[in-house]
């Protein structure tokens, strides 16, 4: 199943990094700790390696751009997985992206306000999952 490589956070003050080169490009095998990319802060520059194996399916932040702390800056999964779906306007990418931002408030504003919003997303999940169900069965009320 693919997943998401994400900016990490390097430092208690950091807000985004810029990719300096990647180390693997797209089709590229990856095994756990090879080297993925190059991220560099107004203070340090530090190679990210791989936390999980697998084969990178897409790159989404290329050389020289920056991304925010905990944004998605690659897709990694099986070779020749199907990645099609999970693109902008879907379901998926919306909660993705949700998600993404209860990391970001928990970043800015602590855990408390981030409960708030991870409550919001869960209701957001059994709702799509709930209208999946009733498309599926056809019920109709």
């Amino acid at each position: 199943m693919a997943f998401y490589v994400s900016m990490p956070k390097l430092g208690m003050t950091m807000t985004e990094g810029t990719i300096s080169e990647w180390k693997k490009k797209e089709g590229d095998a990856v095994a756990v700790g090879d080297p993925l990319f190059d991220v560099e802060t107004d203070k340090l520059t530090n190679t990210i390696n791989a936390y999980e194996a697998g084969t990178v399916l897409k790159i989404l932040v290329n050389d020289g751009e920056t991304a925010a702390c905990q944004q998605p800056v690659a897709i990694m999964g099986q070779a020749g997985e199907d990645i099609s779906g999970g693109g902008p306007g879907t379901a998926s990418y919306t909660l993705t992206y949700l998600m993404y931002r209860s990391a970001f408030v928990v970043n800015k504003y602590g855990y408390g306000c981030a409960a708030a919003v991870l409550l919001v997303v869960q209701s957001l999940i059994v709702s799509f999952c709930v209208n999946k169900f009733i498309a599926r069965e056809q019920i109709i009320y």
